[in-house]
């Protein structure tokens, strides 16, 4: 269990309250659906809602012989109709039934405290928890990033790409201390982390320089190795296990880097860095070695086939096209997605991805922390 702590305190509430939170606005929504669907001859009966700032789901369970591929095609009907944004989908937790998405244009800030104060995150028990955001059925969206074990990112500018990432950083620097968890950042662009620098968290200062960056995965690479002819002498299998096993003195953190750009890195000349990445991400998880890998650009030729068979965990903001889509996420609909955090978030190639708002931290309430965690 996570205990909720003060240092919370420092991000601000954004629990924003519109006509999607309205019972009677989303009643009447209701209603015009169900006649829409009637006059196109899409029969089935609307069982349940649910309501967020972002999107009102509605769960159809569908007449005997109709498909969810029937409703799919009446998609931008419904849309012209219903004057929202509208995706058809799949929905993980049901089966038999089907959810009508109807989304706002315009994105509500889901605040990345409601999801840290929510019981759902509190009371996960996960290694690295991460407070990703809200889904559509208004459930908080967490993970283990400890389990995960590696993340993909991709989203174009503006996506909500950004946020995100710093919504990682956030949930480490608020629930791990530096002896629990380091992080090494890579901002190729130089302009995403390097508020950072200084934070006890950050096993050396963020890394701008390309070669500087594929000569910090080698030593993560070496690291790796270490570690695992250390947990040997004290037969243990994974870091937790060594960590039990170890004197306080010589416990291990877990590591998390975070490449952003890393297609940067991709494109060095003799470099080894695909080789290097897929090595760890398929040999590090047991020795506390972590990765979370962002792009503007999610082509082939920067989420390659070997990069993607190690890290089955993906996160995908609004891309260019179905192409890109395709390429992260092994499916369409990220090229639909709206901008500004509407996310689609899956934990392998053959699973449903889950859709969902991300959550939100102002530059302000980021400036608050780094602040704190310096001092502390």
């Amino acid at each position: 269990m996570i205990k909720s702590n003060n240092m919370y305190d420092l991000l601000d509430y954004h629990n924003i309250q519109n006509d999607f939170t309205d019972n009677e606005y989303v009643q009447t929504m209701k209603e015009k659906l169900v006649e829409l669907l009637k006059s196109y001859g899409a029969y089935g009966e609307i069982v349940e809602y649910y309501m967020t700032p972002f999107a009102v789901t509605f769960v159809v369970d569908p007449d005997s012989g109709e498909s969810i591929k029937e409703f799919k095609r009446l998609r931008v009907d419904l849309e012209v109709h219903m004057a929202w944004p509208i995706e058809i989908v799949n929905i993980v937790e049901k089966e038999g039934v089907f959810g009508i998405v109807v989304k706002r244009w315009e994105r509500p800030l889901i605040g990345l405290r409601d999801i840290m104060e929510s019981d759902e995150f509190i009371n996960s028990g996960y290694e690295i928890p991460i407070a990703a955001g809200m889904d559509v059925l208004g459930k908080p969206l967490i993970f283990d990033l400890a389990k995960t074990p590696h993340l993909l990112v991709a989203g174009t500018t503006g996506s909500g790409k950004s946020i995100f990432l710093n919504d990682i950083i956030m949930s480490i620097l608020l629930n791990k201390t530096p002896e629990e968890v380091q992080l090494m950042m890579v901002d190729p662009k130089r302009v995403e982390f390097g508020a950072y620098n200084g934070i006890p968290h950050l096993s050396k200062p963020v890394i701008y320089d390309i070669r500087e960056a594929v000569n910090a995965v080698k030593w993560l690479d070496a690291e790796m190795v270490v570690r695992y002819n250390t947990f040997v002498k004290y037969n243990a299998k994974d870091i937790d296990a060594y960590n039990m096993a170890a004197d306080e003195d010589n416990k291990s953190p877990r590591i998390v880097m975070i490449i952003d750009e890393y297609m940067e890195l991709m494109y060095q000349p003799e470099s080894e860095f695909e080789e290097l990445i897929q090595r760890i991400s398929r040999m590090a998880r047991a020795s506390g070695i972590h990765l979370v890998l962002a792009t503007q650009r999610p082509s082939k030729d920067v989420i390659t086939s070997n990069i993607k068979a190690n890290i089955p965990c993906r996160a995908s903001f609004t891309v260019v096209d179905w192409r890109e889509s395709k390429t992260i996420l092994d499916r369409t609909g990220a090229e639909k997605l709206l901008g500004n955090g509407d996310m689609l978030y899956s934990e392998g190639s053959a699973a449903i991805p889950v859709h969902a708002q991300a959550a939100y931290v102002s530059y302000e309430e980021i400036d608050r922390v780094i602040d704190a965690v310096r001092k502390n």
